[in-house]
């Protein structure tokens, strides 16, 4: 689609269509759902990537988000007045474990076919609907990319702990990985225009950061050739090899903990 007729935030512009974001996320919602459905308790209870969390307790945080999403997207507040990524969804995840693993498991699988059929339901009229996320106010379909975002890699933080592979479909890996490279921008401050595995980034002072879809391979410090893009995501969360992407630690910094 044209690139015009893309809703976007003046601070803030991601150049992807996003019908194709909508139905890759009901896509990883659903295929994630059902990998999440065979869990037992044991698997449940293993320690996950994350810091201090469980695989369970991953689950309890995506239900987190998909309620306070949901509140938002419904011009209700969420359950807080203050967030602060480092803190806020582990204050909440301790408070959930309350809850036995196994309900989580099923609410967690509940969740991800209510949030998959919003996607799809979802037509143009309302990809431009005011809402917010990490990167302050911005057009709705922005505020699913950062829980797609979010969703992919937890996916991953579960599965991995499991010693299974997780799935990498190129639908996926591109929005999660262009949004990656937006947070960055947000982060590392103004003048940076460079092509990070495909995906240029532009900020500066007297224009909007934006994370543009390229199609050039050229990275603003050299990458091992070898070095595959869903491992930069994990990278710049702070997953992994954190020394993959050191030009863009500002995300692995700001989400290392917990979360």
């Amino acid at each position: 689609m044209r690139a015009q007729d893309v809703p976007q935030a003046e601070h803030v512009k991601v150049h992807l269509d996003p019908a194709v974001v909508l139905k890759a996320f009901a896509a990883h919602r659903r295929r994630f759902a059902s990998e999440v459905a065979t869990l037992d308790a044991e698997a449940l209870a293993a320690p996950s990537r994350c810091t201090e969390w469980s695989n369970a307790d991953v689950l309890r945080h995506l239900i987190d988000v998909d309620g306070w999403m949901r509140a938002l997207w419904s011009g209700n507040p969420p359950p807080f007045t203050t967030f602060d990524p480092n803190t806020t969804p582990h204050e909440f995840v301790v408070a959930a474990r309350e809850t036995p693993d196994e309900t989580i498991r099923d609410n967690y699988v509940a969740s991800s076919e209510e949030m998959a059929s919003d996607m799809e339901a979802s037509g143009r009229d309302r990809w431009g609907v005011p809402s917010i996320s990490p990167l302050g106010f911005v057009p709705w379909w922005l505020s699913v990319l950062h829980i797609f975002w979010d969703s992919w890699l937890h996916e991953r933080d579960i599965l991995f702990s499991l010693g299974r592979t997780p799935p990498e479909e190129p639908d996926e890996i591109v929005p999660a990985f262009t949004y990656a490279i937006a947070l960055a921008g947000r982060l590392l401050g103004d003048d940076i225009d460079v092509d990070v595995a495909g995906v240029r980034m532009v900020t500066g002072s007297d224009e909007s950061s934006q994370a543009i879809l390229s199609g050039g391979t050229v990275s603003v410090t050299p990458v091992a050739p070898e070095t595959d893009v869903a491992s930069m995501i994990d990278a710049m969360a702070g997953r992994g090899d954190t020394e993959l992407a050191p030009h863009l630690q500002g995300l692995a910094r700001l989400f290392l903990s917990a979360t």
